[in-house]
């Protein structure tokens, strides 16, 4: 029998413990992850556009400032 594959299933079989609990926070980080993207993307699609503010002119803006 080959050993690597003894291993390999003896690692799946009695492992479990340790990649379970590995596997549940990998993915629950990567579900939030997904979640926070798609409420972002909704939020900023439902607000519209942000309204453009005035240009300022930026020489007649340090015109008034002491120096």
């Amino acid at each position: 029998m080959n050993p690597f594959l003894t291993i390999g299933y003896l690692v799946l079989l009695y492992g479990w413990p340790i990649y379970l609990p590995v596997l549940v926070l990998v993915a629950g980080s990567l579900l939030g992850a997904v979640i926070v993207a798609i409420v972002g993307a909704v939020r900023s699609g439902l607000r519209g556009p942000e309204p453009a503010e005035e240009d300022v002119d930026v020489a007649e803006f340090f015109d008034g400032q002491p120096r």
